[in-house]
């Protein structure tokens, strides 16, 4: 087995945690507080683009947000057929795994940041609350 040393993050694997934790959910500053320093190393030995989050050095802040995060990412192909998935794993409070996984038999590298939608549980695209807005809201009888 080759070496497994942390490294530091690629541009596209920094921006794909950016963008997840650029939503607001319960626990998310603290992760924010952990991802400048995050290192990374392989996740999986299927070949897939999942890496290990290390967060070895920080000692701050911890997360109480669940595992895993209520943000997550769905990938598409280039013809914009949903072909997998990306979610965020914490342990103990903390940035833990960056997982990619497949909805067929296939492996998937770490998508382009530009091929992933967000969304929140129950399939609300994560730029939206889901809640009724105040215009919304004066329209109720």
């Amino acid at each position: 087995m080759g070496d497994n040393s942390a490294r530091e993050l690629t541009g596209v694997e920094r921006q794909l945690l950016a963008d997840l934790l650029g939503y607001d959910f319960p626990g998310v500053g603290a992760l924010r507080l952990q991802a400048p320093g995050v290192l990374a190393r392989v996740g999986c030995s299927c070949g897939c683009g999942t890496i290990e989050l290390v967060t070895d050095g920080y000692d701050g802040e911890l997360s109480d947000a669940e595992s895993p995060v209520p943000v997550s990412g769905e990938i598409h192909d280039a013809d914009g057929t949903a072909v997998g998935g990306i979610m965020l794993l914490l342990a103990r409070g903390r940035l833990d795994s960056l997982e990619v996984y497949a909805y067929l038999d296939e492996t998937l590298a770490m998508p382009d940041p530009g091929l992933v939608t967000w969304f929140r549980p129950g399939g609300i695209p994560a730029d939206e609350t889901g809640q009724p807005s105040p215009a919304d809201e004066s329209d109720q009888p």
